[in-house]
């Protein structure tokens, strides 16, 4: 049995249809089921079955699935780490940012990589959280580091927790509440919000625990956020790692939340991005997430 033709039965198993995972395996669909047809000649047994409602597994094409699926893995595992062996660590690898104040969080893991292949040539892109994601589609970036948020990839890309980040609460000097070290939902009730939109899926949260805005506004970056609120007065909140970008302004304050509100800092790779430098990068990532005793204690940042 071919790996290819257990990865084209993933693949229409995931899709739940032969025209869309044929698309995906950029072969004709004749072709697809024929490939279907020698895996279950080989196997002697039916893996799976078409009706009005779709394609389902037999009970012996999950028990295939899931067998598939780890011999894929291994097999792409050890072919990544023969490129990588042969490559013996040139090349280049692609890194996206949200910013580099957020180099906290993934610098160790650079670092450590760096140190194991000095001559890998590193390229870091700065750009906001959905273009990363854009990027890593278009395999024009490799691993992209950025906050939470929910992207339409498709199901693409991977993600894997890096760290968390506390919000902090930032208004202008003159008001009310400046001064103080933490700035409760009542101080901010009647007052604008200027929301960062690459921290718009964090309101539902930020209401929970009190703060709520009749005035809602939207800016990309967090500069922009404190401009807004020094010259317009009002409130804005941003992540803790942020607040360096900001602090210089004239006329701010940032103070903390009455109830600490937490988000997670992600790196993301497309799945099957064959740059062999990639897994080498990623067991940097993970072992010093390991070596910090979990991700959930993991905070960073200008507190």
């Amino acid at each position: 049995m071919k790996i290819s033709y257990m990865r084209e039965y993933l693949t229409v198993v995931n899709k739940a249809s032969f025209t869309k995972a044929a698309e995906k395996e950029a072969i004709t669909q004749p072709a697809l089921s024929k490939h279907m047809q020698m895996l279950e000649s080989a196997l002697g047994a039916e893996l799976l079955t078409r009706s009005p409602r779709g394609i389902r597994m037999t009970d012996n094409g999950v028990i295939a699935y899931e067998a598939f699926a780890e011999i894929v893995d291994r097999y792409d595992h050890l072919a990544d780490a023969l490129v990588a062996n042969k490559a013996s660590g040139h090349g280049s690898l692609r890194l996206g940012s949200v910013g580099t104040d957020i180099q906290s969080y993934y610098l160790p893991a650079l670092e450590d990589f760096l140190k194991r292949f000095p001559s890998v040539d590193i390229d870091l892109v700065i750009e906001k959280p959905w273009t990363i994601a854009e990027e890593l589609l278009a395999n024009r970036v490799d691993i992209g580091f950025f906050m939470q948020g929910d992207f339409d990839d498709k199901g693409s890309l991977s993600y894997e927790p890096l760290g968390r980040y506390p919000l902090r609460i930032v208004v202008g000097e003159s008001h009310p509440a400046a001064g103080k070290d933490v700035i409760v939902p009542d101080d901010v009730a009647q007052d604008a919000y200027t929301c960062l939109k690459s921290l718009e899926f964090m309101n539902g949260l930020l209401r929970t625990v009190g703060y709520r805005s009749r005035r809602t506004g939207y800016v990309d970056d967090p500069h922009a956020a404190g401009l807004m609120v020094s010259l317009r007065g009002g409130y804005t909140i941003i992540p803790d790692w942020m607040c360096k970008a900001i602090r210089g302004y004239p006329g701010i304050w940032i103070a903390d939340l009455a109830s600490p509100v937490f988000s997670q800092v992600f790196f993301a790779y497309k799945t099957d991005n064959r740059n062999p430098l990639v897994p080498l990068f990623l067991s940097s990532v993970r072992e010093v997430v390991e070596n910090e005793d979990g991700v959930g204690s993991t905070e960073r940042g200008d507190a």
